[in-house]
């Protein structure tokens, strides 16, 4: 008798285990296939240094400042990154002659910051750099 009741605590106990594993992967794909959406904060982005990656390749070091005092949704990300184009490369030199990048250049910028969906938190944008992404 013992055993019979051993042997079914073990199987409802394994039954209310698979329960909650399908709801977790339900859960999952649920957010996972959520759209993403942001809010744009407005504000400049100035060049604080240019440093040789490897020929060719640039590593462009910014600090974003709103135009405007804002309380961030995610005020432990930095406003200091590394500005990127084309999914994550980093910056050509003829890239940044086209634009005249230079140290200490101001660019318009917004610092996006997710409000909906699981993609990246925090991120800048900069409209006169087509294709960039950080």
């Amino acid at each position: 008798m013992k055993k019979r009741v051993v042997f079914l605590s073990a199987i409802v106990l394994l039954f209310f285990v698979m329960i909650g594993c399908v709801s977790e992967e339900a859960n999952d794909k649920q957010k996972g296939g959520e759209e993403c959406k942001y809010r744009k904060i407005q504000g400049k982005s100035i060049i604080l240094s240019i440093d040789n990656i490897d020929e060719g390749n640039k590593l462009v070091k910014f600090n974003f400042v709103p135009d405007k005092e804002t309380k961030y949704l995610f005020p432990k990300i930095n406003d200091t990154a590394y500005l990127k184009v084309h999914g994550n490369k980093n910056i050509s030199q003829e890239f940044i002659e086209k634009h005249n990048i230079k140290i200490g250049g101001k660019f318009e910028c917004f610092r996006e910051e997710i409000t909906q969906g699981t993609c990246t938190p925090v991120g800048f944008n900069f409209p006169d750099f087509k294709g960039t992404n950080n």
